[in-house]
């Protein structure tokens, strides 16, 4: 698809003790996702892609996609979906971003910004030692929805309601949890026995815990959805729905009131961008997203390097891509909290900062082995 929202996850190479002589059968230490080689469940695509956490969900994508439906029309419903089927981080109580780049002649890649914004009452020292990240008060003005509207009012071709109805059915009828959502939801209902209203909406009726295709069904998750397909999304932001949403918050000590949620705006952005080995543009999303900004780090650091002399699997290639990603993170991280689109002293030209950060650097040589030291006894 051409929204790509993108998260890195680093697996390190285990390495063999010095002065070990006897050779390894291949079999037992396969490498770590050879090329070439995938998983029996990979899918595979000439006319359009659907990816996400969920199988039920992507499947609604690619129906839209189907149905004639383009890019955008398929995130939309897809992220609906996600709300069923992966309550853990499909949301419409959330945010996020969308990047979308456009087909030709259709105009410049766009952000789309719908992160949760602080409600008009937050202060910086607001919270305590004591204060978890459960309570209301922890809960920000949600924009997801805002920005799906957003998106879909620049790029949709399809009905909001068409694009909605998937996961109406979805909550309404059920569906079958697989194992990781059956673990996932087990271990949150195990960890918050006194959050009654949780247990209400995801236990199972008989006190069971969950297994792989037991049905999970949510008809109060059904009837908001068919609010939001017939009303559109002022139903969340002005009309009952945002009612529901400030009484509960004023029930449980939040800060959020019907004026923070009538008054969310998503934002249409810029992307940030960089030209990769002066062949591939890249294109991310601009602060507060921290993971744009790190992607583009990550490749201008390894762009001074010949990754192609060292070999995919290298010991060499990892310990760099490891690096670079650390140091990504860091930079990634003081420059989404400085540079902020929403904050009237934002920093201009912070694209063409990162943009040139990392690119004179000295020649990879690998640190010679150091052995740990020996403890003997006991220790922590």
């Amino acid at each position: 698809m051409n929204w790509i929202r993108l998260t890195f996850r680093i697996a390190l190479l285990a390495l063999i003790p010095a002065g070990c002589s006897r050779q390894e059968d291949p079999r037992m230490n396969p490498p770590l996702s050879p090329p070439g080689v995938y998983h029996s469940k990979a899918a595979t695509g000439t006319n359009g892609m659907v990816v996400s956490v969920s199988g039920p969900a992507s499947a609604v994508g690619v129906r839209i996609l189907k149905q004639g439906g383009n890019a955008v029309d398929a995130a939309v419903a897809t992220a609906f979906a996600l709300v069923a089927t992966y309550p853990a981080a499909g949301n419409i109580g959330g945010g996020g971003f969308m990047l979308v780049h456009p087909a030709p002649g259709g105009g410049n890649p766009v952000a789309f910004d719908y992160r949760e914004t602080a409600p008009a009452a937050a202060s910086p020292d607001m919270f305590t030692h004591s204060d978890t990240m459960f309570e209301p008060k922890a809960v920000a003005t949600p924009g997801t929805i805002r920005g799906l509207e957003l998106a879909h009012r620049r790029f949709g071709t399809m009905p909001w309601a068409d694009l909605l109805a998937p996961a109406v059915a979805l909550a309404r009828d059920g569906f079958p949890v697989d194992e990781n959502l059956a673990k996932l939801l087990n271990t949150y209902l195990a960890n918050k026995p006194r959050l009654a209203e949780f247990q209400r909406v995801f236990g199972k009726a008989d006190g069971n815990p969950w297994h792989g295709g037991d049905r999970l069904v949510q008809p109060d998750l059904a009837r908001t959805l068919e609010l939001l397909a017939g009303q559109g999304p002022d139903a969340f932001y002005t009309g009952p729905l945002a009612g529901d949403i400030a009484a509960e918050m004023k029930q449980g000590n939040g800060l959020i009131t019907a004026r923070d949620l009538a008054d969310y705006q998503a934002l249409e952005c810029q992307p940030l961008n960089t030209r990769y080995r002066g062949k591939y543009d890249i294109f991310v999303p601009p602060s507060p997203s921290a993971g744009g900004i790190c992607l583009i780090e990550e490749l201008n650091i390894l762009e001074a390097f010949d990754l192609k002399a060292w070999g995919r699997w290298s010991p060499a290639i990892m310990h760099v891509m490891v690096e670079a990603m650390r140091c990504a993170a860091h930079v990634s991280l003081m420059v989404s909290r400085c540079h902020h689109p929403r904050s009237p002293g934002a920093l201009p030209g912070m694209g063409q900062v990162i943009a040139g950060h990392g690119s004179h650097r000295r020649p990879y040589r690998p640190a010679p082995a150091r052995r740990r030291p020996h403890h003997s006894g006991g220790g922590t």
